[in-house]
């Protein structure tokens, strides 16, 4: 072999499968063995990064799925080492969490994001609406084809079986975690068996600990909000919307990413992260007409106090 992407392709062995697809058990045992081979080869510059990260974010996908350990926590360590090409190759990072069927609000940021230079566009779970089945319909056509990265919430597993075929194979295959190099994205906690949003410091500490990511971005807080871990202490860390702060490049960082549909924000709101000058910001997006609103949902909302640190007495 010339190279390690030549290896990689060989090793592949059966026909890729698409970006979305999951796997079974022996597709499983294959693909993590293929992961195997590259774990020795830090610093290797010609590593194909995107289908390595579909790899990954698929055998993670499996375990997480099927109550198992993630054994592959130690893949996202190595790419902190230089097995894949550092984050910043993936330039500005638009991450647009809880759609929840607000198919003008999705359009609205998407071409914000584009205005901003994001190169990588990601929408993070809770696509679908609450009753209208036609505006989910929208946005999965939209997403699929824009071919945007895209996560499945729990919302969107209740409207299969209400979709068009292609938009309801869509749905119905997308992974419950993304990985890219040192991100990992959730649609709500990315801890096993824990399906509560990430709102107070035990919870984000639970999440740290579970993935050895150095940023995790989770939806489901319909608000925007940072945690972060410092010397093994998380806290609470101040944002703002429309502000560019910096991240330090040894801290590891929660961050809850806003929302383009219902949430705290009057507009539509997602996350940029410049993974070239490690900043991040919360962008709120002005839209004509308003978002729809859910009385169920909004009485939710509505519960998630302000003021984050009652939630520190909360049971889990």
């Amino acid at each position: 072999m010339e190279n390690m992407g030549e290896l990689f392709l060989a090793a592949m062995g059966a026909p890729v499968m698409a970006r979305q697809e999951r796997l079974d058990l022996d597709r499983y045992r294959m693909e993590r063995e293929v992961l195997m081979t590259f774990l020795p080869n830090k610093g290797q510059t010609d590593v194909p990064l995107l289908p390595v990260l579909e790899l990954l974010t698929r055998v993670l996908d499996y375990e997480r799925r099927n109550g198992m350990s993630p054994g592959f926590g130690s893949i996202l360590e190595n790419a902190r080492a230089g097995l894949f090409p550092p984050t910043s190759a993936l330039g500005r990072v638009a991450i647009l969490p809880d759609v929840l069927g607000y198919e003008q609000g999705l359009q609205a940021v998407f071409q914000h994001a584009l205005q901003r230079g994001c190169e990588t566009i990601l929408c993070l779970g809770d696509l679908a609406g609450v009753l209208d089945h036609g505006e989910t319909e929208k946005i999965c056509t939209f997403i699929r084809e824009a071919d945007l990265h895209a996560v499945g919430g729990v919302r969107d597993q209740a409207v299969i079986g209400q979709l068009s075929s292609p938009n309801q194979i869509f749905l119905e295959t997308l992974p419950s975690l993304l990985a890219m190099g040192e991100m990992v994205f959730a649609p709500i906690s990315p801890v096993r068996e824990q399906v509560v949003p990430i709102l107070n410091v035990r919870q984000a500490a639970r999440a740290l600990a579970e993935l050895p990511a150095r940023l995790i971005f989770v939806g489901h807080v319909y608000r925007p909000l940072i945690f972060r871990e410092v010397k093994g202490e998380v806290g609470l860390m101040p944002c703002d919307v429309g502000v560019s702060l910096p991240l330090e490049p040894h801290v590891r960082y929660v961050i809850g990413c806003g929302s383009v549909g219902q949430g705290v924000r009057p507009h539509p709101c997602y996350t940029l992260w410049d993974s070239v000058n490690q900043t991040l910001e919360f962008c709120e997006v002005p839209v004509t007409g308003a978002r729809p609103d859910y009385p169920e949902r909004r009485a939710m909302i509505d519960a998630m106090d302000l003021d984050l640190r009652r939630y520190d007495d909360m049971e889990e």
